[in-house]
């Protein structure tokens, strides 16, 4: 009864890695305990969340949580793309030129946006060939 309920949880996790859920979790739980652990610091806002978007990027890309090789590769892909968003947000700060400041904005709308496009043509993909499947 407990594995029909709980087990969206872990579904698509290797056996062993059953647990990585929890620690998805903890890591949207620690960025917000950054964000309200230095609210008069954006700097140190965004170092903290750098350091721990780079330490989740590594055992994620080390401890390949997920069955799927794809899953893997996304997963590791939107985390690199929150990292670039936090170190472009980094630089933008202590940039003050305007050209400089439209280059890092068109870097970093142009990557979220082809990581945003890809995950979304993944979904199409798998949506097309589950339909499929039920069609036939």
């Amino acid at each position: 009864r407990a594995l029909l309920s709980l087990g969206f949880l872990y579904r698509g996790l290797r056996m062993e890695r059953w647990w990585w859920e929890v620690v998805v979790h903890l890591r949207r739980c620690l960025i917000i305990v950054f964000i309200i652990s230095f609210p008069t610091s954006p700097m140190l806002q965004a170092l903290s969340t750098l350091v721990l978007f780079a330490a989740f990027l590594t055992c994620n890309v080390v401890l390949r949580p997920y069955i799927s090789r794809t899953y893997n590769k996304f997963e590791a892909l939107s985390l690199s793309a929150a990292l670039f968003t936090v170190m472009v947000g980094l630089l933008y700060s202590r940039v003050s030129s305007g050209l400089l400041r439209a280059l890092l904005t068109a870097a970093l709308v142009t990557t979220n946006l082809v990581v945003v496009l890809l995950l979304l043509s993944q979904w199409v993909l798998w949506l097309g060939r589950n339909l499929a499947r039920r069609l036939m």
